[in-house]
């Protein structure tokens, strides 16, 4: 599959607006600083190269049955650029699914499972709700989350929290933890979808 380049997004926009684009845009450089290609450039990607391939399979089909008179060809081209796109459009189709999903790389879900069950070592914890975790922009990027975390009435919330947000360091970019002591009624300790611990 095709990634496109600086020069290919230089193409892509001068196709789209008309006007020939010399320098990279500031677009474009900070796509490539992160690494890679997200979602939404390779959508743009995708869309720019069913434009091409249809004018360009247009062409060829009009040329081949002005020439030939074999009118079979314009159904046969269409078909064929129809799964090309497809085939090219899976990757993207994957990659926004797992987004959507939260999906993590196995990875990453190992180092937090770790960290789970290390916060649930801390002195005066009592358990946690609702681990929710995801990735800020795609699988390969740094964890974002929320955590609901009890403590026993007795603890100090403030030196758990601490305790929490060192564990955190380095394994995931920000976590919001919501604190509650044990006595406090709250929605995610009853018995239902979203209970965990």
């Amino acid at each position: 599959m095709l990634i496109p380049t600086k020069t290919m997004i230089m193409i892509m926009i001068t196709h789209a607006t008309g006007i020939p684009t010399l320098e990279p845009t500031p677009c474009t450089e900070l796509h490539e600083d992160e690494g890679g290609l997200n979602d939404n450039m390779h959508g743009i990607f995708l869309h720019i190269l069913a434009d091409t391939l249809g004018s360009v399979g247009v062409i060829l089909s009009t040329i081949i049955v002005k020439f030939t008179g074999w009118k079979l060809i314009d159904p046969i081209t269409s078909v064929l650029i129809a799964l090309l796109i497809l085939v090219s459009a899976i990757p993207l189709l994957k990659s926004s699914a797992s987004n959507l999903l939260l999906g993590l790389k196995p990875k990453n879900e190992q180092q937090l499972r770790d960290v789970l069950n290390d916060v649930l070592k801390i002195p005066g914890v009592k358990s946690y709700t609702t681990p929710r975790f995801w990735p800020v922009s795609d699988v390969n990027s740094e964890l974002i989350g929320y955590l609901h975390v009890q403590y026993y009435n007795s603890e100090n919330s403030l030196s758990i929290k601490s305790k929490i947000d060192k564990l955190m360091e380095g394994k995931v970019k920000k976590c919001y933890l919501q604190l509650e002591n044990e006595v406090d009624e709250c929605w995610c300790r009853n018995e239902g979808i979203f209970s965990s611990h």
